[in-house]
Order: C-alpha cells, then structure tokens, then sequence
C-alpha cells in the first residue's frame, strides 16, 4: 500500500512538474486568445487587459482577476474568462446598451440605464435623447439614481403601448425633483 501510495504521489509531482514547465501549456501569441461578443469593444482594449499574459502558463493565469480587469473597459457590462488545455483561453463580452446621449460638460458620451458612460461608438449609429445635467467630476453613485429616474420617464411615457418617448430630443437631469423634457415637435421644440 505505501509503495502504491508513493508511487501516485511521484507521479502526481512529475505531472505537476511537467504541467507547470511544459511549453505547450503557454499562450504563445494572441491567436490563442478567442473572443467573443465584441462590437464596441476592441480587441486592442482586450489585449491591453490580456497582453502580459502572452508566454505563461495558462494555469498561473488568474481568471477571475482577469474578468474584473475587462469589466474595468467601459463598454464591458459582464466579463467571461475560460481556460481550455492545452494553451488557449475564450474571453465572452456582454457589451452595456446605451440608452441615451449624456452631455458632460462639452463632450457627448453614451450612457446605460445604470448610469456608466462610454465613449461614442463609430461601429453602430444612435438616435436617443440627450441627458443634460451631469458633470464629469460625477460619480456613478450619483448618475445611476439619475438614470432611475430616466427610466422611469421613459417607462411612463411609453405604457399603454403608446411610443411618446421616440419623441424626446432633451432630458435635463440637473435637478431630479424637477425634470425637464424638450421634445420634437413638427412645429418647433
């Protein structure tokens, strides 16, 4: 039983060995990097987060820091990170949805129903609202309970079927006890 015992246990410490040295469990380029369920997201703004991870051992490649890094990217809702023998990983994106335009100061970003901003997107085109009424020193803490109230016009607005909410050019969101809208109209704003 003891020489069982030792036996197994050599051999677990030279497969271990072998796992942790062997070539073939490195990532050798970016190739071996797949992605999936990029739109806004490059995969330049991956490889930012992925690219040190290039010549390692696929085993000493922490995951879950990984998928807290991408979910760092903007445009990043949710991370997924997986690793398949012998050297490859599968990175899944689920991108935000933009909701509306914001103004921040004098730049226009897009922004989520929860409140994260992302830069304008040149791969799709958008046709919402804008948000006034948020400063770039803002933190997410305060646009998110703005954008409650956002999604709370746009809920009403739109119940019964009806689509009045298509009709919004300007959300101001400066003051939430006192919202204001501008909408299109065929004869003037």
């Amino acid at each position: 039983g003891i020489a069982v015992a030792a036996f197994v246990a050599i051999g677990a410490a030279a497969l271990y060995h072998y796992g942790e040295h062997s070539w073939r469990f490195r990532l050798q380029s970016s190739d071996d990097i797949e992605m999936a369920g990029l739109t806004n997201v490059t995969r330049a703004q991956i490889m930012e987060v992925m690219g040190g991870d290039i010549g390692r051992n696929v085993f000493y490649i922490s995951l879950d820091q990984r998928q807290k890094q991408l979910e760092q990217i903007p445009w990043v809702e949710s991370a997924s990170v997986m690793r398949f023998a012998p050297n490859r990983l599968k990175i899944q994106i689920q991108e935000r949805t933009p909701v509306a335009f914001a103004q921040v100061g004098s730049k226009i970003q897009l922004i989520d129903s929860s409140g994260v901003l992302m830069d304008l997107s040149t791969k799709k085109k958008y046709s919402f609202p804008v948000i006034v009424g948020m400063n770039s020193g803002e933190p997410l803490s305060t646009r998110a309970p703005r954008m409650k109230i956002y999604n709370e016009l746009v809920g009403q607005l739109d119940s019964g079927g009806a689509h009045h909410s298509q009709d919004l050019s300007e959300v101001d969101l400066s003051d939430p006890e006192d919202v204001k809208v501008t909408t299109n109209d065929p004869d003037g704003e």
